[in-house]
């Protein structure tokens, strides 16, 4: 029972902060009727029922998890979770909200893992470059 439990967590969740978390599977009206009109897909909804569906037909590809996707106007979503196969979760911010945390953190040691990534493998290009860490 706690299985299904989780199956049927909620597809939408508002967070405290004004962003909303969501499961992929989210019927694109439902997702609409919440959002509200600000949440226009044009004519790429009469070929896709669902967020994953709507992001993975604007992508042309499965996002990876950290990825943040900004093609739809008024909105960005950063995949949560993902697998090769397909979208899971995702977190929506509506418009200009994840750039300005974005910039606000930038620098900062709590960076998101995409931007991390990079600063961790010019680090250890560095350290083999300078000899630093050898014995």
């Amino acid at each position: 029972e706690d299985e299904h439990d989780d199956e049927e967590r909620a597809l939408l969740e508002p967070l405290p902060d004004g962003s909303y978390t969501a499961d992929a599977r989210i019927d694109l009206d439902e997702l609409t009727g919440t959002l509200g009109e600000t949440f226009q897909i044009g004519d790429i909804g009469e070929d896709v029922d669902t967020l994953g569906g709507l992001l993975f037909t604007l992508l042309g590809r499965i996002p990876v998890r950290g990825e943040l996707i900004d093609k739809l106007p008024g909105f960005e979503f950063e995949v949560t979770d993902a697998d090769p196969r397909r979208i899971k979760r995702l977190r929506i911010y509506p418009a200009g909200m994840r750039r300005r945390d974005t910039r606000r953190r930038r620098g900062s040691s709590r960076t998101a893992e995409t931007v991390a990534a990079p600063e961790t493998a010019e680090t250890e290009t560095a350290r083999k470059e300078t000899g630093a860490g050898q014995v």
